[in-house]
């Protein structure tokens, strides 16, 4: 494979900016470590934004977010501190450089395997525009269907969303589709009843989405609209993204003070008479989007700064991954070679085909073994992201290891989803995608959620033969 030059000594550039300006809370070696990997994560995003390289987009996310994780801490002006959590100093030097190879062998993985992995179906197919009607209005079905379910029967439908994943990525397929159908139609909106349903539906579902607190599920929302206008033009919709950033980051810096006040009701209102989700959520965007609530959230954000040095890091697991080393070194925890992956095989077998199927418990019993998650959490679970998993299985080593795996491994489900060229390719990405963004989960709920899509769409295509009858469509 054969690199560009610029965007090499670019990258360089911006890594040795990026030491220049930092900190060094943690001394020099690792510092200059963070730094190093840096480059390597400035170079995907340049061949993504530069050179418009597809490819390298469903690396980007991912090794972004681990070098946040476990690396940016040591450029950071103060030292890392989470209080439930105990962070050697002595081990930040093998951490620094052990997470440091790990974001390189990522890339290594990703970038020179795989390159010649041919996709479950065509990365050439478009459809007619009226399939592209046909198909908006099935995944909006779909959306309204597993919306209505999850509040009338939630159970069942939780049950069949996790076997059907498809459910939760109805909306995003639906308006990513709707965008190629505006931009290949080069027409401008205009008051259709079609129009007008899907315009609806997306403002419904946003709303719904607001009230849920939950920044990731409603920024999904965005995505088929801006891969579907990258795919379609090789361009980044800068308009489009100006607006989205003028909407979600409000909505992402007030989503603290929503659940204070959703946990607030839970206590002193009986649930029968709480506000449904959609009023509730009318309720959060006058407060987030007008004046109205303003001064609450002010009050609000002083009260977070008044706490501000109880507080820690969000984007970083140093505490997470320093934690569980000072576990292992004093003896309380030993190395599981392999315990924790015996869930990812299980994956695809539905609940209701094996009802005693082995639960993933790394965000909840297995966390709280560790000290990483509290006693009396309930039903909050905790991510446990996948190089601290790696570390707890085979030490070190297996951190080398295994990240190279999750390079290659990445790489190897975005080829078999055509890295989302072709129409369908595109619809089954969308599927995907979260798994491609989620850092921070365990290796089943990542790797087993794209096994189930690959299944998914395996049978759907192949066994029911649903690739014979595109080329009629």
């Amino acid at each position: 494979m054969v690199f560009d030059s610029k965007n090499l000594i670019l990258s360089i550039v911006l890594s040795a900016l990026v030491y220049f300006f930092g900190y060094q809370p943690y001394g020099f070696f690792p510092a200059v470590l963070a730094s190093f990997s840096f480059s390597f994560v400035c170079f995907v995003f340049l061949e993504v934004i530069l050179n418009k390289s597809i490819k390298f987009i469903y690396l980007g996310v991912f090794i972004g977010l681990n070098w946040i994780y476990f690396q940016s801490p040591f450029l950071l002006k103060e030292k890392t501190y989470y209080y439930t959590r105990t962070i050697d100093e002595v081990d930040i030097p093998d951490i620094a450089l052990y997470s440091c190879i790990s974001i390189i062998l990522i890339f290594v993985g990703y970038t020179f395997f795989f390159n010649q992995c041919s996709s479950l179906t065509s990365k050439k197919l478009k459809f007619k525009d009226s399939t592209l009607v046909k198909l908006i209005l099935v995944f909006l079905g779909l959306g309204l269907f597993d919306s209505l379910g999850a509040k009338f029967f939630s159970s069942t439908m939780g049950a069949l969303s996790n076997l059907v994943q498809v459910f939760f990525y109805s909306y995003t397929i639906a308006f990513g589709l709707y965008t190629l159908l505006l931009l290949r139609t080069k027409t401008k909106f205009v008051f259709t009843p079609f129009n007008l349903l899907v315009i609806t539906l997306f403002l419904l579902e946003f709303v719904i989405r607001v009230s849920s607190t939950m920044f990731v599920r409603t920024a999904f929302l965005f995505i088929g609209i801006f891969m579907a206008y990258f795919f379609e033009r090789r361009k980044v919709p800068l308009a489009v993204l100006i607006i989205s950033l003028m909407i979600l980051v409000p909505f992402y810096q007030s989503r603290k003070y929503f659940r204070q006040l959703k946990r607030i009701n839970a206590e002193s209102i009986s649930e029968n008479s709480q506000k449904s989700v959609f009023l509730r959520g009318q309720d959060y965007m006058k407060k987030i989007y007008t004046s109205e609530g303003e001064a609450a959230l002010e009050q609000f954000d002083q009260s977070i700064q008044r706490r501000a040095k109880y507080q820690s890091n969000r984007l970083e697991n140093l505490s997470f991954i320093a934690h569980v080393v000072h576990l292992h070194n004093i003896g309380m925890k030993e190395f599981l070679y392999g315990e924790t992956f015996y869930w990812l095989p299980f994956t695809p077998i539905p609940r209701i085909i094996w009802k005693n199927k082995p639960l993933n418990l790394m965000s909840s019993t297995f966390a709280t073994e560790y000290g990483l998650r509290g006693e009396g959490a309930g039903e909050t679970s905790i991510n446990f992201p996948m190089l601290v998993e790696a570390y707890v299985n085979f030490g070190y080593t297996g951190m080398l290891v295994l990240a190279f795996f999750f390079g290659a491994a990445i790489k190897w489900f975005a080829m078999k989803f055509g890295l989302g060229l072709g129409d369908i390719n595109l619809i089954i990405m969308l599927n995907a995608i979260k798994q491609f963004t989620h850092a921070e989960g365990n290796i089943t709920l990542v790797f087993g959620a794209l096994l189930q899509v690959l299944i998914f769409w395996f049978v759907l295509l192949w066994i029911l033969g649903v690739n014979k009858r595109i080329a009629t469509v």
